[in-house]
């Protein structure tokens, strides 16, 4: 009686494993760098090109046939983290329209204007962007409440728990005029280290079209609503471990550690195809699209007055993040 009920497959356990290639909507453009003396030519921003990466999946579940055609699955996914890197010179020399008065480094207090470092013909500026993703959901699955034989069309409803980390590091680089990336003392770092935390509820469902005996096309959007907690880290270094000053705001100091509790929205859809291709086995392949409003993203958490620290404090968090791609997956039910 269970066994049919499962059917066509019986068995009571399944455990998927898939690969992923995904790549990111392009980031948000803040210009950090121009040719010293002329403001005009504008040379480098944050939109750094980001190539696509690959990733996996692990699926696990185990179906309860016997009490109403349901099933309890979890489902982690990752990536590869995104990465990319400019450096810019010019013949003139670097300057850099983020603003650093009342900004220094080093002793005799309050030190050395950190404008010296980012502006003032700097040899070179670097950035460079990194990318950190997780994905944990455990879901409840309810097996087809629509079912045409005539028309082959089925449908299921899931409703779960979902747990979605993006990480994102934002980090400006420069070589300060007649200096060496071999000396600490001669370069400095403005870093953005933002983390974004969301859990919360989905809905979702898989709407499925039967080709062929052994051939499936389907749907399988899923939304959910979710506190996003979010945690920033603002820094401004030398290369030799030298902390920046400020001279603005008394008792505020750097490195800027903040947080703060946000909602956002997150959004699933997956299009593809599946194949039975043998007793107990089948394989996924299709397209993944994934995006998320409510997001802190580590450009929007730099004020063009670095010396603005209530303002750093302050997370942004109104940004998005759109993910898309391919997946494959094989399953197997035991």
């Amino acid at each position: 009686e269970c066994a049919d009920c499962c059917a066509p497959a019986p068995c009571l356990w399944y455990a998927s494993v898939g690969g992923l290639i995904m790549s990111r909507d392009l980031p948000n453009r803040i210009w950090t760098t121009y040719e010293d003396g002329n403001e005009s030519n504008q040379l480098t921003h944050t939109q750094i090109d980001m190539s696509w990466q690959g990733g996996g999946e692990i699926t696990f579940g185990r179906r309860f046939c016997c009490e109403g055609h349901r099933a309890l699955e979890a489902t982690y996914w990752t990536l590869e983290p995104f990465s990319g890197e400019v450096r810019t010179t010019h013949a003139s020399g670097l300057a850099s329209p983020l603003q650093f008065n009342e900004v220094f480094f080093g002793a005799p207090a309050p030190g050395t204007n950190a404008a010296q470092w980012f502006s003032n013909a700097a040899d070179e500026h670097v950035l460079r962007r990194r990318n950190e993703i997780h994905n944990i959901e455990i879901n409840l699955i309810h097996y087809p409440m629509l079912f045409d034989d005539e028309w082959s069309w089925d449908f299921d409803w899931m409703i779960g728990v979902r747990f979605f980390r993006f990480d994102e590091r934002l980090t400006f680089g420069s070589l300060r005029n007649g200096g060496s990336w071999a000396t600490g003392a001669d370069y400095a770092y403005l870093s953005d280290r933002v983390e974004n935390n969301l859990i919360g509820l989905q809905l979702g469902c898989d709407v499925g079209y039967q080709l062929a005996p052994a051939w499936r096309l389907y749907a399988s959007p899923r939304f959910g609503i979710y506190t996003n907690h979010v945690r920033n880290l603002f820094e401004l270094y030398l290369g030799d471990g030298t902390i920046a000053n400020q001279t603005a705001y008394p008792g505020e100091t750097y490195p800027v550690r903040s947080n703060r509790n946000n909602v956002s929205f997150l959004t699933e859809v997956d299009l593809g195809v599946e194949w039975q291709f043998a007793q107990n086995w089948n394989a996924k392949i299709g397209y993944r699209l994934l995006a998320i409003t409510g997001v802190a993203l580590a450009d929007n958490q730099i004020p063009p007055y670095i010396v603005d620290i209530p303002e750093i404090r302050d997370i942004d968090s109104n940004g998005n993040l759109i993910l898309h791609g391919a997946f494959a997956a094989l399953e197997y039910n035991f």
